[in-house]
Formats: C-alpha cells, sequence, structure tokens
C-alpha cells in the first residue's frame, strides 16, 4: 500500500492493519451525535461512548509515544470524551475553542452556540514534564553518570548550595530532579557544566545532549502558528507576533459553498493544526476524511497521509475538489485579534456572489478526472512498509 491514499470503508477496518507506534499525528472529527446529517445518528450518550471507546483504544495504540491527538467536538458531549480519552495514557494538554462566526441558529431559549471544540492530547505523558519516562533517554543519561561517579545526593545538594550561595541542604530537593523518576527536569548550562561535570563524569557536549532532550519531547512548533498583535494593543512587546492562544476564529462559510458536506473544516484551521503538532514528512491519520480538509493540508505542508472515509460520496468528493491541483484555490486568513484579543471579524469578509462564481470556473477536466483508486489493498505486503 502506498501513503497518500484513501480508504472508503470503516475506519476500524483500516486502524486495525496500521502498526503500533507508527503515527505521528492523529486529526479525528467523529460524528457530534447531534443528527446533523444520515451519518450522524443521535444516540444516548453511553451508546455514543461505548461506539467511540474502540476507536480511542486503537488511536492510542498506533500513535508513537508522545504523538499528538487532536478530537473536535460539539459542547453536548465533549466533555464526556474528555473523561473517555483521559482513562488512557493520554494527557490533555490544551482545550481549544473554535468561534464559527455565525451558524444557524433556532434556540430562542438559551444562548446562541456559535463554536465546536477541539482537545489537544498527546499520548503517554504522566511522569515527567515533556517526555515519557520509558524513552527519556537523556534522564537515563544523566542517572548513569551520577550512579558511575558515586557521589551521593547530598554532594550535589552541597555544589548547589554553594554555586548559589544557598545554606546547608535545604535545596537537596531541587538537585534531586535532574536524576529523579516523577518530576525530572532538564538541567541549565550553569548546573551542567559546573556542578555535574565537576564530578569527573557527564562528559556529553551540553549542546548535544540538549538536541537530543528536544526531540524527546513532544512537537509543539509554537512559532509557526504565532498570530499578529491586537493593533490596537499600545503596549510594547519583544515579539511582532503573539502565542496562538486557545480561543480561533475561524469562518467556513467560503467553504461551505466549494464542498457538499454538513461540516466543512476551514483548512487553515486543520493547517494551524498541523504546523502546531507535526513536522514535515511526518505521518498523520485522519479517520473520519469528510470533506477531506486534512488532505489538502497535508499536502500542501509536506505531510505524508492516510486515512478512512466511509461514505463513497464523500470519496469521490475528496478526489475531485480536493486532489486535482486544478481546482486548489488558494486565500489567506491570516488572524488577526478584534478588540477581545482572538477573532479575526475581517479575515474572510468576502461576498458569497464572488465566492459562486469563482466556483463556477472549475475546469471539465477537475469534474471528471477521479482517482479510481479510492479502497487500499490492506492486503497488500508492502502496507507496514510503507507505514513505517
Amino acid at each position: 500500500m502506498e501513503i497518500n491514499k484513501i480508504y472508503q470503508g470503516d475506519c476500524m477496518d483500516l486502524l486495525k492493519v496500521i502498526p503500533n507506534e507508527t503515527i505521528d499525528l492523529i486529526i479525528a472529527d467523529p460524528p457530534y451525535n447531534i443528527g446533523i446529517d444520515k451519518w450522524d445518528s443521535k444516540k444516548s450518550v453511553n451508546e455514543y461512548l461505548d461506539w467511540l471507546k474502540p476507536i480511542i483504544e486503537e488511536y492510542f495504540r498506533v500513535l508513537r509515544k508522545n504523538g499528538s491527538l487532536y478530537i473536535f467536538g460539539n459542547f453536548n458531549f465533549i466533555g464526556d470524551i474528555k473523561v473517555l480519552i483521559s482513562k488512557y495514557k493520554f494527557k490533555l494538554l490544551s482545550w481549544i475553542i473554535w468561534d464559527k462566526g455565525s451558524k444557524k441558529q433556532n434556540a430562542t431559549r438559551t444562548y446562541a452556540d456559535v463554536t465546536e471544540h477541539i482537545l489537544l492530547f498527546v499520548k503517554g505523558l504522566e511522569k515527567d514534564i515533556d517526555i515519557p519516562t520509558e524513552i527519556n533517554k537523556v534522564r537515563d543519561y544523566l542517572r548513569e553518570e551520577k550512579a558511575k561517579s558515586g557521589m551521593t545526593n547530598k554532594w550535589f545538594s552541597e555544589e548547589f548550595s554553594k554555586l548559589y550561595n544557598k545554606v546547608g541542604c535545604r535545596d537537596r530537593s531541587v538537585i534531586e530532579h535532574y536524576f529523579s523518576e516523577k518530576q525530572w527536569v532538564f538541567p541549565s548550562e550553569e548546573i551542567y557544566k559546573k556542578i555535574l561535570q565537576k564530578t569527573g563524569f557527564f562528559e556529553r557536549d551540553y549542546g548535544e545532549l540538549k538536541k537530543e532532550y528536544k526531540e524527546q519531547r513532544y512537537t509543539f512548533n509554537q512559532e509557526a502558528i504565532r498570530m499578529k498583535r491586537n493593533p490596537k494593543d499600545r503596549r510594547k512587546f519583544a515579539y511582532d507576533k503573539q502565542i496562538c492562544p486557545n480561543v480561533w476564529y475561524f469562518n467556513n462559510k467560503y467553504e461551505m459553498t466549494l464542498y457538499e458536506h454538513e461540516t466543512v473544516k476551514p483548512l487553515d484551521l486543520i493547517k494551524n493544526l498541523i504546523k502546531a503538532s507535526s513536522n514535515e514528512e511526518d505521518l498523520i491519520l485522519d479517520t473520519f476524511l469528510g470533506s477531506g480538509s486534512t488532505i489538502e493540508a497535508c499536502n500542501q505542508l509536506n505531510r505524508r497521509w492516510v486515512g478512512s472515509e466511509i461514505s463513497p460520496e464523500y470519496v469521490t468528493l475528496i478526489n475531485k475538489k480536493r486532489l486535482n491541483k486544478k481546482y486548489l484555490h488558494q486565500f489567506d486568513v491570516t488572524q488577526t485579534p478584534s478588540e477581545f484579543g482572538f477573532a479575526t471579524q475581517n479575515s474572510l469578509n468576502r461576498n458569497l456572489k464572488d465566492f459562486s462564481s469563482e466556483k463556477s470556473q472549475i475546469s471539465a477536466d477537475a469534474e471528471t478526472s477521479l482517482n479510481s483508486d479510492i479502497k487500499l489493498n490492506l492486503a497488500s505486503p508492502n502496507f507496514k512498509r510503507d507505514l513505517i
């Protein structure tokens, strides 16, 4: 099997043949259980979670240690999803609120619901900060060198106290963090060179050790998703752009006119997730492809992907409108915070008539150029090789 092809069928059929810990990032947009379309039947909360549970279990199996999982949901059940996933060795890092700007509203006896939710989990973060214990080779190196040196915790504590003009061993708990099991921290360059290397051991270059430590941490490319600051904010900052907050504004009206799908996710929203939590050539899994936003985002950002979609109609939609490069439409959704500091009220303020006109210019080739190879040969001996 080749990477970058769609499996048309139940997501569990695909998940069961993916080797353990071969996926770098999972983006999941399962049915919300609110009856929005024929594929989104309404079940009881227990029935919904019973359906979702085996999928989460497979996500945990195929995701690499320190890999990330984003899962979408509606306010009705997102809390239940959070509780379910937290039962596994997933750590919740962020709860993102997606402000859609506007939405069809039928309720008049409650607040207008114009948001959806995205949970970010990382696999395996239990004991150590940023790195699961079982893959923390840097910590193992520090502990091994300490054992070779023969120096006691008391000696290290006294050296720490002398270096920072402390008294006695009151700071013993601080120095032990560099070797501990549960609250490990990476040492500063000063402590590494002036205390640890004073033993005659710890010979590895600090810069190389720090690079290895950073590579073992979960991926979060903060600089890739910085946002323009609120122009009304007159304070002075060290950076021209601010760190991305956890409330996002992405209006999907435009893309809803292009794809015959009830829940199209904005391309640039998906690109934000991918840029933040993966690197080029990483392998990304989407088991609910829908209109195919994840595929197009991966192709633009040089990520490999594998995905499934149960609906043949949506697979055809993806092949026709996402994978055909002649149809690819570039547009800018640069994030400019509003007076509240989050939303971008002007980024997609366009005339829908223009969108309709643009849509009508699709070439005949784009309408007819379908990828007939929409089913993966799951029995192929190359499947595991290509994933690895």
